[in-house]
């Protein structure tokens, strides 16, 4: 999806949203960018190193501890169940080559919206809204990722921190109704006919979602060519593990176009993987990364 500032136009459009790991620059409301999601792309199981896959489950153990100690607001521990069973749970592997959003910060928001709420997508009727509190953290981070240490936003190396992640719809009404948001525009100054004016393109705009919030920050160097890691995304309420292999590519690079010019829409997964990684030697990647590209992509091949 191209970098803009986004909102969803109806519930509906999250089947739109990459299913995996995606970088945003939350801005409150409207006021929000993300960055270009240039190849998203579901690998097979086996692609999760064993050793991440149990550093992932241990940390897990660690936030419900902290939990049982009261470290965590009410709001939040109510999305923290008690106990906790890894193997009870759907792991899940990703690739997401993506671009940082076009702006001059350093930073930007770990979101897994298109994942977490896909189910929302087709649902009869839409939801008004719909938040969680998954547990988010970044693994063997290389380039210019990094996580970011100054406040409760951020993420986390090598551990997992919940992080609110959560969609609204845009309430013309501000939780009134017509004819006393009416009354509130007539009060500060509007005539009855420009009140029902405005209130009436407020309402156009009434099937639109916002999605939020400020958490789950990472560090990305502007100046960095190419930029990777792992990002381990726990969905506790649905039973469910996301573990994804972010790339985060400069526009200078090549290698983007090339990844942008494939086509997988008739493609199976592992066909899509395999055409994937006859590539990567076209692409003049970090050998190192072009290592970890081959063998996620080549995983459960045989």
């Amino acid at each position: 999806m191209a970098a803009e500032d986004h909102q969803l136009r109806g519930c509906h459009q999250l089947m739109f949203l990459p299913r995996c790991a995606v970088l945003m620059q939350y801005g409150g409301g409207d006021e929000m960018r993300q960055g270009e999601s240039i190849l998203p792309l579901s690998l097979h199981p086996s692609a999760i190193p064993t050793e991440l896959r149990q550093s992932v489950s241990d940390s897990v153990v660690g936030v419900l501890k902290m939990r049982a100690e009261g470290a965590f607001d009410a709001t939040t521990a109510r999305h923290i169940p008690e106990e906790w069973d890894a193997d009870a749970c759907e792991w899940e592997a990703a690739l997401s080559i993506c671009a940082m959003p076009p702006s001059e910060k350093d930073w930007a928001n770990l979101y897994f919206h298109g994942w977490l709420f896909s189910e929302l997508a087709q649902s009869t009727p839409q939801p008004g809204a719909a938040q969680r509190f998954p547990l988010i953290g970044v693994w063997e981070p290389r380039g210019g990722l990094s996580v970011w240490s100054e406040d409760e936003r951020g993420t986390v190396r090598s551990a997992l921190r919940p992080a609110d992640q959560h969609i609204h719809k845009v309430d013309a009404y501000a939780g009134g109704d017509r004819e006393s948001t009416i009354a509130l525009y007539i009060e500060s100054g509007y005539d009855r006919e420009t009140a029902e004016a405005v209130l009436t393109a407020d309402e156009a705009d009434c099937d639109t979602y916002h999605v939020g919030a400020d958490a789950a920050r990472g560090r990305v160097s502007p100046g960095a060519q190419e930029s990777w890691g792992w990002v381990a995304c726990v969905d506790m309420e649905g039973s469910k593990v996301q573990i994804c292999l972010m790339v985060v590519l400069s526009s200078e690079l090549e290698a983007g176009g090339l990844f942008r010019r494939l086509s997988f829409s008739e493609k199976s997964a592992a066909e899509a993987r395999a055409e994937l990684a006859s590539c990567l030697v076209d692409t003049c990647l970090h050998p190192e990364l072009t290592e970890l590209l081959n063998d996620v992509l080549c995983a459960g091949a045989h």
